[in-house]
């Protein structure tokens, strides 16, 4: 095993660094202290500097200068997280390597990294997450073990969209970029009665995206389309109870035709996938304050979408061979594979609080449906078609109290008892159903002298075991090789998290600097690890979820605002990682024979990733806003080796206020970097002699554009 020398020695740098700092005089005189920001993730609402917990926030200010329009473009800017695309947008997080890595013909229970938006549970509906309207990002890293159990089972973002105002006002906004892209958008809010608050938000955005297919001539076969709506009301009915209904619609049309052969954003594909999502969704909240001493609150929410997924599985058309001299037309295989999904899912929570923040009991319920159609329709292979239902409960009970130790010491405990069942049911005629148990939890221990907070905490989190479908119902087609090393791994177990973590928060400088600090240790006993294997004899590809290796991950994670002047702010973040997987086997493709991965790294699992910049006022209208970030090479996969590039990427804003009018100039990527967010390794290309090779999914070249907003 590695030893854990890079994190520790940059936790004890920035520990001395405090007290050196803490030291110090004001470097600069009339310095205003940094905005306290609060979170709003856990039971209750907690400024960021007084959480217990490894957080990040990002501000709508900040999504503004950036120009994002989704959540994969404000990601970087958080220590240790890390996405991949495996489609039209970056729907799969993971949050100090953990979390899941693509979906395709398993069910996913669910993430192993929630995804919420105003109450409501998005699940594997990562691609409706539009920033449009969005006040605050909050990133939670780590196990969430009592506030959310297994649905934050390596960590949560929580989206926020902005509250309805007592003021009617109105906001319009355009945009306009290169590859296409623009995007128009309304926010309306205001007082309805004395009573009752709303506020409305549409916006429509689209782009080309930056693919241009070559044999269809388009440069839109990767492009999107994506409508959003989010309607929200307040209602106080009376002094002690407050009602909030909110209503979300997500609309895309979007293109998946991101594979080329060269490994560059051309492709040759003759039947372009696509990558569209339709959400609905709706919640009410309430809260109910029962006496001077307790407040009951309840979210209900609801939602139903559908996922149509498609991609050309051979990347290239009929005619591709008729101008390589390398290959004939027998060379390639002309096949498509598609994913048509209907989900559902309804959740309830109870809670009650007491008002000093000391206690919390609750029951959460939760029910789910998915309905896959599968297809794979193959000229060497032959079609195959399958349809399936699954269905999902959970249902689970939870309290937190807190200990007041002294005056300036508290001991935090919760703990969360789940119960989970599933049903399957394909037309393959395979079922199988499983019930189970789960157990999550916190102790932590939160130490607080003058603007100092220190806590040191021990998290548990347990996400169910299951039966890896796709394997099972395929293993009678399997060869006998395949059979015998899949029988053990036909279902996968539970995942244990326990994770230890210690922090600080503090404040420097006379407040003019914010800092936060944590080191981690993730204990991963039955890791998930998401593999595949290619039977060539039957023409097999076999994905399913191994649990047979344990494994650990930890680090560091440090985050600081300093406000260098009235006119400078400078803010950076670093995530270290080291990870490990105990011992796994696997299927080699170069080798053709099963071997065994010793003490390698995860998959999506970068040493190190950073970010630092800063906003410069130029005068009271005007603002500069430079970035820099980077990160290590990760592998991303455990079938083979492949690794995707490390790399340093620079992005810059211009804000120009003038009266009600704001304008931003953005450009992301400013000296077009080519950089990966998905990779594979397999043999498709004829040309070389079918030989394995790693192909890559590129993020977003160069981009720039201009938005604009009229608020009155």
């Amino acid at each position: 095993m590695k030893t854990p020398s890079l994190p520790i020695a940059a936790v004890v740098f920035c520990y001395f660094f405090s007290i050196q700092v803490s030291a110090q005089p004001n470097a600069t005189s009339g310095n205003t202290a940094i905005e306290e920001i609060e979170i709003s993730a856990d039971f209750f609402n907690t400024p960021l500097m007084q959480s217990a917990n490894s957080v990040s926030a990002i501000s709508s200010a900040s999504i503004q200068m950036r120009g994002a329009q989704h959540l994969e473009e404000a990601f970087s800017s958080v220590p240790n997280l890390s996405w991949s695309s495996a489609g039209s947008r970056s729907r799969f997080v993971q949050l100090r390597g953990l979390g899941d890595l693509e979906q395709f013909q398993d069910p996913k229970y669910y993430p192993s990294v929630g995804i919420n938006i105003d109450n409501i549970e998005l699940g594997s509906n990562a691609a409706a997450a539009s920033l449009f309207g969005i006040e605050q990002v909050e990133v939670l890293r780590g196990p969430q073990g009592t506030r959310f159990g297994s649905s934050g089972h390596a960590g949560l973002i929580n989206l926020i969209s902005g509250r309805p105002s007592e003021e009617f006002r109105t906001a319009l906004s355009t945009g306009f970029g290169n590859y296409g892209q623009k995007n128009l958008g309304l926010i309306s809010s205001g007082a309805i009665s004395n009573e009752l608050l709303g506020r409305l938000s549409l916006q429509q955005n689209e782009g080309d995206g930056y693919v241009k297919n070559r044999f269809l001539n388009s440069d839109k076969s990767n492009g999107y389309q994506e409508k959003n709506l989010r309607a929200m009301l307040e209602w106080q009915a009376n002094d002690n109870l407050n009602l909030t209904f909110n209503l979300l619609h997500f609309n895309s049309a979007n293109g998946y035709d991101s594979w080329s052969l060269d490994g560059i954003r051309d492709t040759q594909s003759d039947q372009p996938g696509k990558d569209n999502t339709e959400l609905y969704a709706a919640a009410i909240g309430a809260r109910w304050s029962i006496n001077s001493n307790y407040e009951l609150s309840l979210s209900y929410s609801l939602n139903n979408s559908k996922n149509d997924y498609a991609y050309d599985a051979d990347w290239v058309n009929n005619n591709f061979c008729i101008s390589e001299p390398a290959c004939t037309a027998f060379d390639f295989d002309q096949a498509t594979e598609s994913f048509d999904r209907d989900s559902s899912q309804q959740v309830l929570d109870i809670r009650l609080n007491s008002l000093n923040e000391k206690l919390v009991a609750g029951l959460y319920l939760k029910n789910s449906d998915e309905d896959l159609v599968y297809q794979y329709q193959s000229l060497f292979f032959g079609n195959f078609a399958s349809v399936s239902d699954y269905s999902a409960k959970r249902y689970a009970t939870y309290g937190q109290y807190q200990f007041e130790l002294g005056d300036k010491l508290n001991l935090v405990s919760g703990i969360r008892l789940e119960r989970y069942t599933d049903d399957y049911s394909d037309s393959n005629l395979f079922v199988s159903n499983s019930s189970e148990n789960l157990l999550g939890g916190e102790l932590s221990l939160e130490y607080v002298i003058n603007d100092t907070l220190l806590y040191a905490s021990l998290t548990q989190s347990e996400k169910p075991g299951g039966v890896n479908t796709s394997a099972s119902a395929n293993a009678v087609w399997m060869s006998p090789l395949f059979q015998t090393f899949t029988a053990d791994k036909l279902r996968f177990e539970t995942e244990t998290l326990i994770n230890k973590e210690i922090g600080l928060k503090s404040y420097f400088f006379n407040n003019a600097l914010s800092f936060r600090a944590a080191l981690f240790h993730t204990a991963r006993n039955q890791a998930q690890l998401e593999s595949w294997m290619w039977d060539a004899t039957a023409g097999l590809w076999i994905g399913y979820l191994d649990s047979t290796s344990d494994a650990s991950n930890y680090g560091a994670e440090f985050e600081g605002n300093y406000q260098a002047s009235n006119d400078l702010e400078l803010f950076f973040s670093m995530g270290l990682l080291e990870t490990e997987i105990n011992q796994l086997s696997v299927f080699d493709l170069d080798l053709n024979s099963f071997v065994s991965r010793n003490n390698r790294e995860q998959a999506k699992a970068p040493n190190w990733q950073y970010s630092v910049g800063g906003e410069y006022s130029i005068n009271s209208n005007l603002k500069l806003k430079i970035e820099v970030e980077g990160r290590d090479q990760s592998y991303y996969g455990y079938y083979h080796d492949g690794q995707l590039d490390g790399y340093n990427l620079m992005h810059a804003s211009i804000n120009y206020q003038l009266g009600n009018i704001a304008l931003t100039f953005w450009s992301r990527n400013l000296t077009n970097q080519d950089y990966a967010v998905h990779g594979l390794y397999f043999a498709a290309d004829a040309r070389n002699g079918w030989q394995n090779e790693i192909y890559r999914q590129f993020g977003a070249p160069r981009t720039f554009g201009l938005n604009a907003s009229y608020s009155f």
